[in-house]
């Protein structure tokens, strides 16, 4: 039998019967496999040596889960917003650590992220996008050659219920405009209404990016606790013309600041934000959702919806007015219209029925 040569590893019979093999990895240390049979060994020894030609590096077994995460985290943090980086650090604080936050990353199997999911009692939602996290966590190590395969990539989370859109009647616009004639949020409102603004986008809106005489607003930031941030998206940032609704609202929006933050000697141009609080500071989404919004709603005699549901009604009422899905989409900021489709085709207008009837009509003159 040829004597293994240096690098190559070696296999010994324990004193139980069980095969030993044992190779130096690519961390300079000796990681040592067992196996009932010596043929079963040498063929994970030779997996385990074909991994280390590839570079894959195998993690020692002091790094656990926890220690990987809180890793990737840290290089990871110039690339997401504090919000974000905020719940991913929670997400693993709260889930993955008290389950498998101790287990050797090199160990984690799909059989440990399935057990996972199944114990949480979280919305499958909420542990869909937990799975994200760690399966992108996972991509990380795996090109760092810190494991060998993505365990979440073997793992499927569970079925999302897709949430019923509430798209909001013109009777119901209408009525809602009429209801905050005259609020100090009016304009709020409407744009997001007739602009299709995020609630973000719109409480990080300067007056700078307000023209007023061409009808634009220059949408560049959002605003999360009071500090405005890049949009996640590159499509987010973009030129968003206003109708005259939107217009009138931000000109008795900009007289009505003026006078109320007078004392203040808080101006209302230049890098100002255009909402704000009767002290001059920025406002919160959550407290302008819970005190005003809803409370307006109320009054208004209208059901309840989200703040985002604004934007859904902005984006329904302009395609069922014939208007072009690419155009919509550039208004809304998506990344392309598939997306846009992908959320409102089915209140689009026309059916099957309709179509074909159109058809006829331009090839075969009937109708």
């Amino acid at each position: 039998m040829r004597r293994r040569g240096k690098g190559e590893g070696s296999l010994t019979q324990r004193a139980g019967g069980r095969w030993q093999a044992s190779y130096v990895g690519s961390d300079t240390r000796r990681h040592y496999l067992y196996a009932p049979t010596r043929k079963a060994a040498a063929a994970a020894l030779a997996a385990a040596l074909r991994d280390k030609e590839l570079g894959v590096f195998v993690a020692g077994p002091s790094q656990t889960v926890s220690a990987y995460l809180e890793t990737w985290l840290r290089h990871t943090a110039s690339r997401l917003g504090p919000r974000t980086l905020e719940r991913y650090a929670g997400q693993a604080r709260l889930h993955v650590a008290p389950a498998i936050g101790d287990v050797a990353l090199r160990k984690l199997t799909p059989q440990h992220l399935a057990e996972l999911y199944a114990a949480l009692q979280l919305a499958p939602a909420s542990i869909a996008h937990l799975h994200r996290v760690l399966h992108a966590a996972f991509d990380q190590a795996l090109k760092w050659n810190l494991i060998a395969r993505n365990p979440a990539a073997a793992v499927r989370p569970p079925r999302v219920p897709r949430r019923e859109m509430t798209v909001l009647t013109p009777d119901e616009v209408r009525a809602l405009l009429a209801a905050v004639a005259g609020d100090e949020l009016e304009a709020l409102y409407v744009l997001a209404v007739t602009a299709g603004l995020r609630q973000g986008e719109l409480l990080g809106l300067r007056w700078r990016d307000v023209d007023l005489e061409g009808g634009w607003v220059e949408v560049s930031a959002t605003l999360s606790r009071g500090k405005r941030q890049a949009p996640k998206t590159r499509s987010s940032t973009r030129r968003v013309k206003l109708g005259e609704t939107g217009i009138r609202a931000l000109r008795a929006h900009r007289l009505r600041m003026a006078e109320r933050l007078l004392p203040f000697r808080a101006r209302t141009e230049g890098d100002v934000l255009v909402f704000v609080t009767e002290l001059g500071e920025p406002y919160n989404g959550a407290h302008i959702t819970e005190r005003a919004f809803k409370p307006l709603l109320r009054r208004a005699g209208l059901r309840e919806i989200r703040f985002h549901d604004l934007r859904h009604a902005c984006a329904s009422l302009l395609l069922s007015q014939g208007v072009r899905v690419d155009l919509v989409s550039q208004m809304l900021g998506h990344s392309t219209p598939a997306v846009t489709l992908a959320i409102y085709a089915h209140l689009m207008p026309g059916d099957q029925e309709d179509a074909v009837a159109r058809l006829d009509r331009l090839i075969g003159g009937v109708g």
